[in-house]
C-alpha cells in the first residue's frame, strides 16, 4: 500500500514535470516568434542604420554621388577596375593549378571585356571623358588606386599552383568587393539605365 502511494505521488510528479516542460517549450517557442514578428515589422532604416556602420569607404564615396556625377565617375572608375580583374585573369590563365580558377579566368575575361567595351561607348555617347589607365578619378580615397591595382598584379608575379590559387582567390574577392561597393547605390543614384542595369 505504501508503495502503491509511492507510485502514485512519482506519476504524479512525472506528469506535472511533462506538462511543465510541455508548458515551457510553448512559452519558449512563442518568444521566439514574438521576436521574429518584431524583427520583420522593424522599420527599414532601423535595419540599415547597423548595416551602415559596415560601410566601406568605396561605398560610401558612391552613395554621396548623385546622377550624371555618379555614373561618370563609376563608369570611368569602373573600366580601370575591370580592366585590373582581366589582367589578373590573364595570369591566371598561366599559373593556376585548379581548372575551376582557369574557367573562372575565362569568364571574367569575356564578361568583363564586353562590359569595357560597352562602357567606353557610353562615355562617347554621353559626352564624358575617355577613361585612361591613369583616370581613377576618386578611387585614391576609396582605396582603390591605381598603384593598388598594380600591386594585386604584381602580388601574384611569381606564384605558381596552390601558392598562387590562394593569392588569386583572396585579392579577386577583395577586388570583386570593391566592385559591389561602387554598384550598390546605382539602383537610386544612377542617371542611365544602362549603369543601373
Amino acid at each position: 500500500m505504501k508503495q502503491q502511494r509511492t507510485y502514485k505521488i512519482l506519476a504524479i510528479i512525472i506528469v506535472l514535470l511533462a506538462i511543465g516542460g510541455v508548458a515551457a517549450a510553448y512559452y519558449i517557442s512563442r518568444a521566439n516568434v514574438s521576436t521574429n514578428d518584431s524583427m520583420q515589422g522593424m522599420d527599414h532604416s532601423t535595419m540599415t542604420m547597423s548595416d551602415k556602420t559596415n560601410e566601406s569607404e568605396t561605398y560610401k564615396k558612391y552613395a554621396a554621388l548623385k546622377g550624371e556625377e555618379y555614373d561618370k565617375d563609376f563608369v570611368a572608375n569602373m573600366i580601370v577596375h575591370h580592366e585590373s580583374a582581366m589582367n589578373m585573369a590573364e595570369m591566371t590563365l598561366a599559373s593556376a593549378k585548379h581548372q575551376e580558377l582557369k574557367d573562372l579566368a575565362t569568364s571574367i575575361n569575356a564578361s568583363q571585356g564586353k562590359e569595357v567595351m560597352d562602357m567606353r561607348s557610353w562615355q562617347t555617347a554621353w559626352g564624358y571623358p575617355a577613361t585612361s589607365g591613369h583616370s581613377m578619378t576618386g578611387m585614391m580615397e576609396a582605396g582603390h588606386s591605381m598603384e593598388g591595382m598594380e600591386d594585386m598584379n604584381a602580388a601574384l608575379v611569381g606564384l605558381t599552383g596552390d601558392a598562387f590559387d590562394k593569392k588569386f582567390l583572396e585579392l579577386m574577392i577583395e577586388h570583386h568587393q570593391g566592385a559591389i561597393d561602387m554598384a550598390k547605390p546605382a539602383s537610386s543614384n544612377a542617371a542611365h539605365q544602362e549603369v543601373k542595369d
